[in-house]
């Protein structure tokens, strides 16, 4: 183990991504590509991204891989950077834990969806609900021919595609439906 040479805060961090602000030295700006390099060539990063004139980083991982807990360590471990602020416990806790409004809302959506699988015989769901009514919104727009909206119809329809790919998953139910 060697000592770290450069030295970073841990500016954000959620779930598969995490975002460090090297501190700027002569160090940095001849070892940037290094580490750059370094975290790309961790297993679970998916892309990594940096600007030396900011000394911004931005890892994208698969955090079913990688914890951020590791590349902070194996990175301190290999003397490329460790980290300043050392709150590291407290941004994990903090991306991972829901607060208590939070748990509320999601009790009742969750109620919510239950009554309309019920009330529809298990037809149709929440998680189907809401991107079709964007999508209904979305047409009524287009045939009103009114263009002062908050939202353009063409965005609602990106919603109700991205809600819905979202909460369906369709990559893993083909794969677990080839499985079968």
């Amino acid at each position: 183990m060697s000592e770290p040479r450069n030295h970073a805060s841990l500016e954000s961090c959620i779930p598969g991504r995490a975002r460090f602000r090297l501190i700027k030295t002569e160090n940095l700006i001849n070892e940037f590509d290094t580490i750059i390099e370094f975290l790309k060539g961790l297993s679970g990063v998916i892309d990594v991204v940096g600007s030396v004139e900011t000394g911004g980083v931005l890892v994208i991982f698969d955090n079913n891989q990688l914890k951020i807990v590791d590349i902070i360590r194996l990175a301190t471990e290999e003397g490329v950077f460790s980290l300043i602020d050392d709150n590291l416990e407290n941004n994990e806790r903090q991306s991972t834990e829901i607060s208590e409004i939070g748990a509320r809302i999601v009790g009742y959506l969750r109620e919510i969806d239950q009554r309309i699988n019920s009330a529809t015989g298990g037809l149709i769901d929440g998680k189907t609900l809401i991107p079709l009514i964007l999508f209904a919104i979305a047409i009524k727009r287009i045939l009103s021919n009114r263009t002062r909206f908050a939202a353009p119809w063409y965005t609602l329809i990106w919603y109700a595609y991205s809600i819905f790919m979202h909460w369906h998953h369709p990559e893993k139910q083909s794969l677990e439906t080839s499985i079968k």
